[in-house]
């Protein structure tokens, strides 16, 4: 960004930047928000981007999974003791990487633990397993608040409970379902994705919804009222 210029003379700038989300990542949002203050649409908020951890904030949601996010061995035992089985991850990554399963007795729980959170510094997230990621979890497009009929659903291979594509689950496209409306387990306004796969299933243009909704905002001048992400 090295002409300021260059930036204040477009009308919008749509931010996806995949994680981690580490300091060059808050540096830009920083850098966009100044922008954003400024009079350039910025797709989606940087303030947003920045504040809104898309794995701690499941913690509102009222039927998302049990979980706990903390630091502490013991805490993490006792909570794998009252739900059972746990997944682990981490709070800045993707792509399934670093998320693991754990069972209980596993002989791995205290050193996977103590990778996760470099010896009970860093904080993660624990989640209690759910069984039906076996069928797939399910990514919904939501273009400023209205959702895309059709979702992304990933499903695990086999030997795997991971859902990401990049570890090389499999997709289907399929009709949202009434309960697609209450169950979440994290919204992802960071980096949303889908919209290809959806695209090449079924006729309809995605890209041409989010295009319509920015021209929209911009001519009404309202920059502060358009978003695209996925709720899983």
């Amino acid at each position: 960004m090295e002409s300021n210029d260059i930036f204040y003379s477009k009308d919008v700038i749509l931010m996806r930047k995949n994680p981690p989300f580490d300091l060059q990542f808050v540096y830009i949002t920083y850098i966009l928000e100044f922008l954003y203050k400024n009079d350039v649409l910025i797709i989606n908020n940087p303030k947003s981007l920045r504040d809104y951890n898309e794995k701690i904030s499941t913690l509102s949601f009222k039927y998302a999974p049990k979980t706990l996010i903390t630091c502490k061995k013991q805490s993490i035992y006792l909570f794998q003791e009252e739900v059972g089985d746990i997944i682990l991850k981490p709070l800045n990554n993707m792509g399934g990487a670093s998320v693991f399963y754990l069972k209980k007795n596993d002989v791995n729980t205290s050193v996977i633990i103590d990778n996760l959170t470099n010896y009970q510094n860093n904080f993660c997230m624990i989640q209690e397993y759910i069984a039906d990621i076996i069928h797939g979890d399910r990514r919904i497009i939501i273009i400023n608040g209205i959702p895309i009929p059709r979702c992304l659903v990933r499903i695990p291979i086999d030997g795997e409970i991971r859902g990401n594509l990049a570890a090389g689950a499999i997709y289907e496209i399929q009709n949202l379902r009434k309960i697609d409306y209450d169950i979440i387990s994290k919204i992802n306004i960071t980096s949303p994705t889908g919209v290809r796969e959806i695209e090449s299933a079924y006729p309809i243009s995605i890209s041409s919804i989010l295009l319509d909704n920015i021209e929209n905002i911009l001519n009404k001048k309202h920059f502060k009222e358009i978003s695209i992400f996925n709720k899983i």
